[in-house]
């Protein structure tokens, strides 16, 4: 059997669909060396590029401590493609371990069959006010992930600081159960920032921004005010977060 250091420069190098295979010829023990070796995202590439009738093994093989991580780098379509292949049982226990935002989007993207027998099998999604509250939970881990600081200035209203290259940046969450966030949101907010304390402000939501706050927002900044409007979904969406802080401390 060749050094494992070989097989994964090998599986790194090969075409997906080779990979994937030369991945599920492996003993399964050697399952997990290699998936943390090789890193989500080409995880992901062996994962959408596997055989159909290997799809579950590969699945279980990664362990659903790295699953989260690996799924994050599929598009929804991906995602609805790999959970369709699976046997109902695996299929519902992924589906549990996707946040709540992210699990609704997945069962509009399934076939009829599947979405209506996943839907009686899960739990059934959060109220308003669980929703806000995992929603923040979710923002603030992934602002933890980014930030070198990362703190509370009132949770009721949804406002945190965080400190980006020693810029202290105010960020706002917004979360809503259906619809857009409306132009009078950004100007309820940027009229509640207290400006002599933070450097720049973000508005992060759950919902897609209608066009008159983006116009809004627009104006606002050609009028001097260090601010932007971001959607946030789930960690697929860090690195725009990331970029967007990086921007507006600079």
């Amino acid at each position: 059997m060749a050094p494992l250091d070989d097989v994964i420069a090998r599986i790194m190098s090969a075409g997906a669909m080779e990979a994937a295979n030369m991945l599920l010829t492996l003993p399964a023990s050697q399952w997990r060396a290699v998936v943390v070796a090789i890193g989500p995202a080409q995880a992901a590439r062996l994962l959408v590029n596997a055989r159909v009738d290997r799809m579950a093994d590969l699945v279980t093989n990664i362990g659903f401590d790295l699953l989260p991580a690996v799924l994050a780098q599929l598009s929804m379509r991906q995602l609805a493609d790999v959970i369709s292949e699976l046997p109902f049982e695996l299929a519902l226990r992924v589906a549990e371990q996707l946040p709540p935002s992210l699990r609704a989007e997945l069962l509009l993207a399934l076939p009829t069959q599947q979405r209506v027998a996943l839907q009686a099998a899960l739990p059934p999604p959060p109220g308003p006010q669980e929703g806000a509250e995992e929603y923040l939970r979710q923002v603030e881990a992934s602002l933890a992930r980014i930030a070198s600081s990362v703190s509370w200035l009132d949770r009721g209203a949804g406002a945190l600081v965080v400190e980006v290259f020693g810029r202290p940046i105010q960020v706002l969450v917004r979360y809503r159960v259906t619809g857009s966030l409306p132009e009078e949101e950004l100007h309820a907010v940027v009229r509640a920032v207290d400006w002599r304390q933070a450097g720049a402000l973000i508005l992060v939501t759950n919902v897609n921004a209608s066009p008159a706050l983006m116009a809004a927002q627009r104006e606002l900044v050609r009028l001097g005010y260090p601010l932007d409007v971001l959607t946030w979904l789930d960690e697929r969406n860090d690195g725009e977060l990331k970029r967007t802080l990086v921007r507006l401390s600079r």
